[in-house]
């Protein structure tokens, strides 16, 4: 379970709302401007190292969460079809980075893992309602 003490309530709805934000328009960027994945992935990226620093929030946390949710959304445009879906992708995404990125600090590859187990629920849980 997540603790919030009410100095961490702003900086976990930054958090998420930035893997959200970044989930949806790396998603955009493939749709609508025909981008690969990787390109829009990385525009992504690019964009969320300008987040200005201020002492209220980690901004370095910041940046990490959208390259995240830039992560999830390079998956097929197939497996998240509206932005719907993008937008619960990118929730899901900030949700499993708010759980378990404390807990990988200093490993390598903790973003792309955290995307990927995302990826693999949102999925898992699409085609589980499907059979239903």
């Amino acid at each position: 379970m997540i603790r919030v003490n009410k100095h961490q309530r702003i900086p976990h709805f930054l958090t998420l709302s930035c893997c959200l934000i970044a989930c949806l328009s790396c998603s955009i960027l493939q749709r609508k401007f025909a981008l690969s994945s990787v390109l829009s992935s990385a525009l992504i990226g690019f964009a969320a190292s300008f987040i200005p620093t201020h002492s209220s929030y980690d901004h370095k946390r910041l940046a990490a969460s959208s390259y995240t949710g830039s992560f999830a959304a390079m998956t097929s445009l197939n497996h998240h079809s509206t932005f719907l879906d993008g937008g619960l992708l990118g929730i899901k995404t900030g949700l499993l980075f708010l759980l378990f990125g404390h807990y990988m600090r200093g490993f390598g590859g903790k973003l792309g893992s955290i995307a990927f187990a995302s990826c693999l629920i949102f999925i898992g849980s699409r085609y589980a309602l499907d059979l239903l």
